[in-house]
């Protein structure tokens, strides 16, 4: 893996685009590869600027003219999108419709509850069960499998029956988490695995400081069979954690990876802005730990303000200001 530590302002999907752009102009067409993030909006913006380069280059050198034809059927996607695409892939392999549809999770955990309910009555089970079953629901992507303490095995036992239900239910309908546990079962086929790398042996990935630890190890597992994977990301802006996102993932990549590279010219802060944000960043550990250079000349300034409020962000609950000074950076 090669892999980009940035930080805020610094330019990851500038740099994501331009290594696409190497990869184009090395003679790889933009079919094999596939960039991803984190939104659809971040993606078609991925897009659209990698469109904008590939024309450039093809006006500079028009026997890249095809390229700019392909821009617009090439996969610029979410992760799960991109899973999406390797299942369709590699379905005969996995005895999987290729046609099935994607919902979003809050509709997959609909689906899910209402099997969760049916079966908690035809078993005659306290409905208060429920809520326990849908944390399992919500947190099953950060493990292939539960391993239940003490006491909690009857509870994990009726998880899996309520989602064998699920999945019968919805065979051609899957969520966020019916597809990253469909591409570890494509993980454990070598040639299922070897069709996904041969159509993708390049993966960008952006954000990547807030993947989660089975989408970890999809890309893991992809680099392993062969495909050159590029990461870029920024551990001080992980936030994902509500979808399972773990900050580990990128640690681990970060150890493992044959090329770190480090992003620290930022056009973006004015020179106080920038001198805050170092002294912010001097608090994280070392290996992830970027300084940012400003290139702009003005020099800017920084105000602090903190709040506190006890009732939440409700309307009429609001929070209440105990103070709101103005702080220059040094």
């Amino acid at each position: 893996m090669k892999l980009y530590v940035a930080s805020a302002g610094t330019g990851k999907t500038h740099t994501l685009v331009e290594e696409l752009l190497a990869l184009v102009k090395g003679g790889v067409p933009l079919r094999r590869i596939a960039a991803v993030t984190f939104t659809r909006k971040a993606a078609e913006e991925l897009r659209a600027r990698a469109r904008k380069r590939v024309e450039a280059l093809a006006r500079e050198e028009p026997g890249f003219g095809g390229a700019v034809r392909e821009v617009h059927g090439a996969v610029f996607g979410t992760i799960h999108g991109f899973m999406a695409e390797a299942l369709r892939h590699a379905a005969p392999f996995l005895s999987l419709d290729p046609d099935f549809a994607v919902v979003d999770e809050l509709l997959a955990e609909a689906l899910f509850l209402e099997e969760a309910r049916s079966l908690l009555y035809l078993l005659g089970e306290d409905p208060g069960l429920e809520a326990f079953l849908r944390r399992l629901y919500q947190g099953r992507t950060l493990a292939e499998a539960f391993r239940p303490l003490e006491g909690a095995e009857g509870l994990v036992r009726l998880f899996g029956k309520a989602l064998d239900r699920y999945r019968r239910r919805a065979q051609e309908v899957l969520g966020p988490g019916d597809l990253e546990a469909l591409a570890l079962r494509l993980l454990r086929h070598p040639q299922a695995l070897a069709r996904v790398v041969a159509r993708f042996p390049h993966v960008l990935v952006d954000e990547y400081q807030d993947t989660s630890p089975l989408q970890g190890r999809f890309f893991g597992a992809l680099e392993e069979a062969g495909a050159r994977v590029v990461a870029v990301g920024d551990p001080k802006q992980s936030i994902y954690l509500f979808r399972n996102a773990r900050l580990e993932v990128f640690r681990e990549a970060l150890e493992r990876a044959e090329e770190v590279l480090v992003l620290d010219e930022t056009r973006r802060h004015a020179r106080r802005v920038a001198a805050f944000l170092n002294r912010f960043v001097a608090l994280f550990p070392e290996e992830e730990r970027v300084e940012v250079r400003p290139f702009r000349e003005a020099e800017g300034r920084v105000e602090v303000h903190w709040v506190e409020g006890g009732r939440g962000l409700r309307k009429g609950g609001g929070l209440r200001p105990t103070s709101s000074p103005a702080a220059s950076s040094p």
